[in-house]
């Protein structure tokens, strides 16, 4: 007797793994060039998709960069609710060396310790950073509220002698060559750069003198 055919339903995982495919595509994509410069039309062309489907699993592309977000944001603000943690633990203010490092050591243990899909999505966060991408902006800033601890406030702390405004001045400079910074650990050499060439430095190496050079540049007199 002939059983019945039943149709099966689509699944979850073949759904899940088109929108993975899609996040990775235009992560790569957004790496290499930013956000602002890659087309829908280009994500879908990387992924074989056809038009619409970015719209069916993200609404369109602001959804879809918020997915591509959250997939690491959460995990770099629990570290760095965690260093914040440990500094509660320790006798004295956290220093100007911990702040910096605050900002940069999660990303870097990310670029670091996470592959090439790590380090790809530090150079996305880069990237959006530099374009001053509103949805970047708002998802860093609702992040950053869960560190437990404000960087502003902390930073005029230790710069008492420095009006507010050199203060975020300061953070907003710092900030920006950390990510910079950060964009470049795995960087060669340049062409120019003879004894980097006979005696190079690891990805840690370059962390630790990039934190120490923002760390010294804040101090620096008012101009």
């Amino acid at each position: 007797m002939n059983q019945p055919v039943t149709r099966r339903r689509p699944a979850e995982r073949p759904q899940g793994a088109t929108r993975e495919r899609i996040l990775d595509a235009a992560e790569q994509l957004f790496a290499a060039r930013g956000a602002a410069a890659v087309s829908l039309r280009e994500i879908n062309a990387a992924c074989g998709i056809s038009q619409g489907v970015i719209h069916y699993h993200f609404g369109g592309r602001d959804g879809l960069l918020e997915a591509l977000l959250h997939r690491r944001l959460p995990a770099l603000t629990e570290r760095r609710r965690q260093m914040v943690t440990q500094w509660h633990q320790r006798p004295g203010a956290p220093t100007l060396y911990d702040l910096m490092s605050l900002i940069a050591l999660p990303l870097a243990e990310l670029a670091i310790d996470g592959g090439a899909a790590g380090a790809r999505f530090v150079r996305v966060m880069v990237r959006l950073q530099q374009e001053r991408n509103p949805v970047y902006e708002r998802l860093a800033a609702h992040y950053i509220t869960g560190v437990g601890f404000d960087l502003g406030q902390g930073l005029a702390a230790l710069l008492p002698e420095l009006p507010h405004a050199q203060v975020e001045l300061r953070l907003r400079i710092a900030h920006d060559t950390l990510f910079q910074g950060l964009s470049q650990l795995h960087e060669p050499p340049l062409e120019w750069q003879h004894a980097l060439q006979r005696h190079p430095v690891t990805p840690q190496q370059r962390l630790a003198t990039l934190i120490a050079m923002v760390t010294e540049g804040l101090k620096a007199p008012s101009v």
